[in-house]
Formats: structure tokens, C-alpha cells, sequence
């Protein structure tokens, strides 16, 4: 019996100190929560040319310029299997004319790049920051 509840005891208790470690790792699947198979939905022209596509289209709003208002709207949104954009919707707001104008500019952007697994098309959740700093 007493050897019954020590193997409990310890097992339990090895049990618990391991629930709580953390393994580190340092190669490139860990930065990629879909392996090495998953390549993120791209504006097409890479970073430069979203960046590009924002400052040439987008128009500051009014009352957001009036009050000198400045930040950063997050845009959460979906790339389908052929690059269209939809459900694009505000997870970080700043002021509600900024937030309009950045679903504007996601809405108005061309077709994307998809996200691909395995080398196919997939539809994908895509995060942008649109940043509004006055001049």
C-alpha cells in the first residue's frame, strides 16, 4: 500500500513541475504556427508597395485632422483562395472617422497574393495596421 500512494505522490508531483515548463525553440517552424508548408497571403509588390498603395489612396479625415488626432486603426480581414479581400472589420480603434477611412483603403486595395499550404490556394486571416500621422 505505502509503495501504492508514494508512486502516486510522485508521479503527481512530476506530472505538475513538467505542466509548467516551457520549451523554447529556435527554428523557423516555430515562428510559423502552420509549418513549413504555409506561405501568408502577400500585397502583391511586397511591403513597399502597400505602403505606397496607402499613402497615394488614403484621404485623413476632417474631423480627425481638426483635432489632431493620430494613431494607429488595426484592420482585421480575410484573403480568400484568389486574393479578393472581405469581412473587413476595426480591432483597434483610434476615432470613428479614421477607423471608416482605413475599412475604406482595405475595401479599395486590388487582389492579394493568397495564403497557399501545400502550394494551394487557401483563405486566410489577414492583420494590417493603417497609421494616421499628421504632417
Amino acid at each position: 500500500m505505502n509503495k501504492a500512494i508514494i508512486s502516486f505522490w510522485l508521479f503527481f508531483i512530476i506530472a505538475v513541475r513538467a505542466h509548467g515548463q516551457v520549451v523554447h525553440t529556435t527554428s523557423a517552424d516555430s515562428l510559423n504556427p502552420y509549418g513549413k508548408y504555409y506561405q501568408k497571403p502577400q500585397f502583391v509588390g511586397g511591403t513597399d508597395s502597400l505602403d505606397s498603395f496607402i499613402k497615394k489612396n488614403m484621404r485623413y479625415p476632417y474631423a480627425a485632422r481638426e483635432s489632431n488626432i493620430e494613431g494607429r486603426v488595426i484592420v482585421r480581414f480575410i484573403v480568400n483562395e484568389e486574393g479578393d479581400i472581405s469581412d473587413a472589420t476595426v480591432i483597434r480603434s483610434i476615432q470613428f472617422s479614421c477607423d471608416e477611412e482605413a475599412l475604406r483603403l482595405v475595401k479599395a486595395m486590388p487582389r492579394w497574393q493568397p495564403a497557399t499550404y501545400k502550394h494551394k490556394p487557401v483563405k486566410a486571416v489577414e492583420v494590417l495596421p493603417v497609421i494616421f500621422k499628421l504632417q
